[in-house]
């Protein structure tokens, strides 16, 4: 049970922390970033602040309607060099504190942000600095590396955190304490069959998705992070070495599927983004493959993990629900139910069933649980900028064939379908695309 603990404990930092959200107006922070801060301000001495390009009345209107009444906040204008100018004038801002600056803005802005932080914000005088960047790092390798370029002109590696909250949910969590307890299970593994549902469609998020796509939205990042912590749970700092080793199979290896109504959502009968795919991966140094789908508008909404082991097709299989009742299941072959670690904190549900006990325990939102992690300067449960360039390595072979396919090449499948088999027996060559 300590060990579930641990993970769920918000820990206190002395002294005072400045958080400056810059952006922070949008569908994703009003359901997620403000309601974690006003939890995460009983557990640490925070001042808030929020930062846009609209004039003083109207931005506090705005952010009056997204914040939880019982979280204080100040808003200010911060687009040109006089506007941070004006925030060092200012009485209540302080540089002497502690300084958070989170970026909830499109990357186009980094470079001018980065820049105007770097000149006005920094101060020898805060015990440090650091900077949160949310997902998308870019569009593709290019541009990420742009991006990177950008940001450590200004702050050192130690200083960013590239927040992605997969990392933060206790499912991921959990699935680390059950692979470092059963280790000696990845020399065995022949295949990784990663595959995630949402039920959500793309209704209201179209002007963010068309050009996306939802190898982008969630493969490159979330999924991909899946595949590094089965690969190294307990060593994050190699976690994404096998990103290195992963090359397309030769024939089929990709599927490439959008829903029925999508282009009507879109409003745009020529769109070739996709809302679903699957791709075969071959590891070219271990007899070792793997397999990565991702979906829009399915019936259900999950994220199952298979391992194929070399005995006798022996499987586990590994369940993430999520949304509101987001946890983790495992289940066993008949072959391996007697020789599996349970993790500190588990319980049999069955005889060949484990999962977390979460009786008793603070269950905490991904974000509070990341953001806390951030003042206590805890990088393992972030990405580097060093990794989110080997995932996007890893992904542009599959990129180019996406941003290219022919609209008739797309497998168009019903909204809310329960049906995903498609995607195994659409399977395509490139040349065919």
């Amino acid at each position: 049970m300590l060990f579930l603990v641990l993970l769920h404990v918000i820990t206190c930092v002395n002294g005072l922390t400045q958080l400056l959200i810059i952006g922070g107006t949008g569908n994703l922070a009003q359901k997620y970033l403000w309601p974690s801060l006003n939890e995460l301000q009983h557990n640490h001495e925070l001042e808030l602040w929020a930062a846009g390009t609209e004039e003083l009345a109207i931005g506090k209107n705005r952010l009056a309607e997204i914040v939880p009444n019982s979280l204080h906040v100040e808003y200010i204008k911060l687009m040109h060099a006089r506007d941070y100018e004006n925030l060092l004038l200012n009485s209540n801002w302080k540089m002497d504190a502690s300084l958070i600056v989170y970026l909830a803005i499109p990357p186009k802005f980094f470079a001018h942000t980065c820049e105007m932080v770097h000149q006005y914000l920094q101060s020898q005088e805060r015990p440090w600095l650091r900077i949160v960047v949310e997902k998308p790092f870019g569009h593709d390798f290019e541009s990420a590396s742009a991006l990177a370029k950008t940001i450590e002109t200004h702050f050192d590696q130690n200083q960013i955190f590239l927040i992605d909250h997969y990392l933060g949910k206790r499912s991921i969590q959990g699935l680390k304490s059950f692979l470092v307890a059963n280790s000696q299970i990845w020399t065995q593994v022949k295949h990784i069959d990663i595959n995630m549902r949402e039920i959500e469609s793309c209704v209201g998020r179209t002007g963010y998705f068309e050009g996306v796509g939802i190898i982008r939205d969630v493969m490159v990042n979330h999924l991909t992070l899946i595949l590094a912590t089965l690969s190294s749970p307990s060593n994050w700092a190699t976690r994404m070495d096998i990103t290195d080793n992963l090359l397309l199979q030769k024939v089929p290896f990709i599927a490439l599927g959008q829903y029925s109504m999508y282009s009507i959502h879109a409003n745009t009968t020529s769109t070739t983004t996709t809302t679903a795919a699957s791709v075969k991966f071959q590891h070219q140094n271990l007899k070792q493959s793997v397999q990565i789908s991702a979906g829009k508008a399915f019936a259900g909404r999950k994220t199952q993990i298979h391992l194929h082991l070399q005995t006798n097709d022996c499987i586990i299989s590994i369940t993430i629900q999520n949304g509101a009742m987001e946890d983790i299941q495992v289940k066993l072959c008949s072959e391996l139910a007697d020789l599996i670690v349970k993790p500190q904190g588990w319980v049999w549900k069955f005889k060949r069933e484990l999962e977390p006990n979460r009786h008793g325990i603070l269950q905490i939102s991904a974000y509070q649980f990341l953001l806390d992690k951030v003042i206590l300067g805890e990088h393992r449960h972030f990405m580097t900028i060093s990794e989110i360039l080997q995932a996007w390595k890893m992904w542009m072979p599959v990129l180019k064939i996406s941003d290219e396919v022919k609209h008739n090449k797309l497998v168009v499948y019903n909204e809310g379908t329960e049906d995903d088999s498609f995607l195994d027996m659409t399977m395509l060559e490139h040349e065919e695309l």
